[in-house]
């Protein structure tokens, strides 16, 4: 332990540039980092939150912070967590950002994302905040209702749903997969706006609209939106300014279904920085996002490892990064890194 300590005040007098330091002082940490963030199942929700408190989170100022008890028994009260993302519970955070409201007001909201990206978030609206776009309310527990029959609660989202959140352990709509949300990698945003289309993949016509009143804001038969200089509407700058943040998803991109108010990080990222542990994740981020942030770069990484892959299967990024971690992370960092004093991992 004392090496350890050593090791990192040694890391740290020897950082010269933010981004060195960074990935100095993580590399120290990695073992410990490694630790924190192993598999935990069948835990009860005062264990759970003690790990989650145990994690070394980077604070912006006080916006970034650990979910408490209270914070985790509300979530499951209104069934947005549950026993299937134990796997992941201790990676979401609580992030406190600053918007602009649809009456120009500065308001603050809470938001509940994965660990890794937490940083990017707090940058992704004070960007939107920066251009003006305006955001309806954000919140992982307004707009919803209680419903009690035979003692028996659901939770019944009102139809004119407009609240911006992240985490919720669901499956994607009309799907066995999970949903992006249930990683805390996905956003929703301004949802009345932007409304869900599912679609019959038969007959092609739109089935469900959610929440229902968004369907004023859609053309059914075109499946377009309408109203676009509508305050909260997603267009091409708000949707540039996601993708800058890693949201380089877009769901109005999307054929069956359609969802106009959903981002979410390129699937194999995502992947990647679940099973990475916090420290790694941050370096991965910071590379790809140094200097202009794009999907290029994410593309840059998975055409790196394709040349490693057989020719009767395509390695995800997650299973090469699970074949030799500290190789993967060298080879991102001489292939993508852009400062001058960046030193690779140790073999």
């Amino acid at each position: 332990m004392l090496k350890f300590f050593l090791h990192k005040a040694r890391a740290t007098k020897l950082c010269r540039q933010k981004f060195a330091c960074k990935v100095k002082l993580y590399l120290a940490t990695l073992l410990m980092a490694s630790n924190c963030f192993a598999a935990q199942n069948d835990r009860h929700v005062s264990e759970i939150t003690s790990i989650i408190a145990a994690q070394n989170l980077e604070d912006k100022k006080g916006l970034i912070r650990a979910i408490t008890p209270a914070e985790l028994e509300k979530l499951k009260k209104y069934q947005i967590y549950n026993d299937l993302c134990d796997d992941v519970i201790t990676r979401i955070v609580a992030v406190e950002v600053e918007y602009i409201d649809f009456h120009q007001k500065i308001n603050r909201g809470l938001i509940y994302v994965f660990d890794a990206i937490a940083p990017l978030v707090v940058d992704l609206f004070k960007d939107l905040q920066k251009n003006k776009i305006p955001v309806y309310g954000i919140s992982a527990f307004k707009g919803a209702k209680f419903i009690t029959n035979n003692k028996i609660t659901n939770i019944i989202p009102q139809t004119n749903y407009n609240y911006t959140g992240s985490f919720a352990c669901r499956n994607s709509r009309g799907l066995n997969s999970r949903s992006m949300h249930a990683a805390g990698m996905a956003i929703d945003f301004n949802p009345l706006q932007n409304p869900f289309l599912q679609i019959d993949d038969a007959s092609g016509k739109v089935v469900s609209v959610h929440p229902f009143d968004g369907v004023k804001n859609v053309n059914k038969k075109t499946k377009l939106r309408i109203n676009p200089k509508q305050k909260g509407f997603i267009d091409a700058k708000t949707q540039k300014i996601f993708a800058k943040h890693l949201f380089v998803t877009w769901g109005g991109n999307w054929h069956s279904p359609v969802d106009y108010h959903h981002f979410e990080l390129d699937k194999q990222v995502a992947n990647l920085l679940k099973i990475a542990p916090l420290a790694y994740g941050k370096i991965i981020i910071e590379l790809i996002t140094q200097n202009n942030t794009d999907d290029d770069k994410i593309n840059k990484i998975k055409e790196l490892f394709k040349s490693q892959s057989s020719n009767s299967k395509q390695l995800t990024l997650a299973e090469h990064y699970t074949q030799n971690p500290n190789n993967f992370m060298q080879k991102i960092i001489l292939e993508l890194n852009t400062e001058p004093n960046i030193h690779t991992p140790p073999k």
